[in-house]
């Protein structure tokens, strides 16, 4: 990201001291840099840039020992967590970075972790699976959340990530086809059937990430809303639930207020983040799954998670 000389805001700029990066740190003859079409801030990145990285991936896997995705930090976790899920066979690390200060500027924490990313990458470093290299750690995509917009320390794996044994194939497969619509509602005390109906009702949306209370608790929603949601499961629509709080998970029946959670049919998303749900409702939209195999999909890990 470079300043915009006019109005002094932070817009993308091009690849080249990324490249001057490289011969100062003697890096460039163990690293070749291949650039999207376009730069663009990371808040565009869309399932159009999403194809994109993943087709560069696919093109150039046997070519590499590793992957280094350098994006803007504030959609990292969506992105990286979606490339994870999308991922088969994988037997080399694909890692992201970025910083929370521009390359350019004298403080920035961007040389940092781009120096250590490619070191790591290099020696070995890094598990051969999906994650982020940030301030000095590595957190894998699928546990990951940002929870800083200015110290350098911006990241977090809230909750304990489950091991995992990647899925072996003869060859390295990556999805790229991404048709799900995806909803994320936050539940608050004053009111949510208005905005529950609306989303419901919608003929263009294929799921919602639910952000309830606590450990799983929701309001006490009318019959008619109730219906509706039902109605609306029935035919395929899926809600997943995930828990407000930064850490712990999701417990069903810990309390009274849960159990219409079981009843309606939705999906608990255990200790997920909601990075984390949005990107795997993304993957597992496009397996065309019946409602029972799609609940002990999202209910087992497949990457950690």
């Amino acid at each position: 990201m470079v300043q915009d000389p006019i109005t002094k805001s932070l817009i993308p700029g091009s690849i080249k001291p990324i490249e001057d990066f490289l011969k100062i740190k003697r890096f460039s003859r163990h690293v070749n840099i291949v650039s999207t079409q376009k730069q663009i801030d990371s808040s565009n990145f869309g399932v159009t840039s999403f194809q994109e990285v993943a087709t560069i991936i696919e093109k150039n896997y046997t070519r590499y020992n590793g992957f280094l995705i350098l994006m803007g930090t504030d959609t990292m976790a969506y992105i990286s967590s979606l490339l994870s899920y999308c991922t088969l066979g994988l037997n080399k690390p694909i890692i992201f970075t970025g910083g929370q200060i521009p390359l350019l500027e004298k403080t920035s924490d961007s040389i940092r972790n781009l120096e250590g990313a490619i070191s790591g990458v290099l020696t070995h470093k890094f598990p051969n699976e999906v994650g982020i290299f940030f301030s000095e750690k590595w957190f894998r995509a699928v546990g990951v959340t940002k929870i800083d917009t200015e110290e350098n320390d911006a990241y977090l794996v809230p909750n304990i990530t489950r091991n995992f044994e990647e899925t072996k194939a003869e060859t390295f497969q990556i999805v790229k086809e991404m048709e799900a619509k995806i909803a994320v509602v936050k539940l608050i005390p004053f009111g949510n059937e208005e905005v529950l109906r609306i989303i419901l009702e919608s003929s263009t949306i294929d799921g919602i990430v639910l952000e309830v209370f606590g450990a799983g608790n929701i309001p006490s929603f009318s019959n008619k809303l109730k219906q509706l949601f039902k109605d609306k499961i029935d035919k395929g629509f899926k809600v997943v639930i995930v828990s407000q709080c930064l850490k712990g998970q999701i417990a069903l029946g810990k309390y009274k207020a849960s159990d219409s959670i079981k009843e309606l049919g939705l999906i608990s998303g255990n200790a997920m983040t909601t990075e984390s749900a949005v990107a795997k409702m993304m993957f597992l939209h496009h397996k065309k799954l019946n409602s029972q195999e799609y609940q002990f999909f999202f209910e087992n890990s497949l990457k950690g998670e």
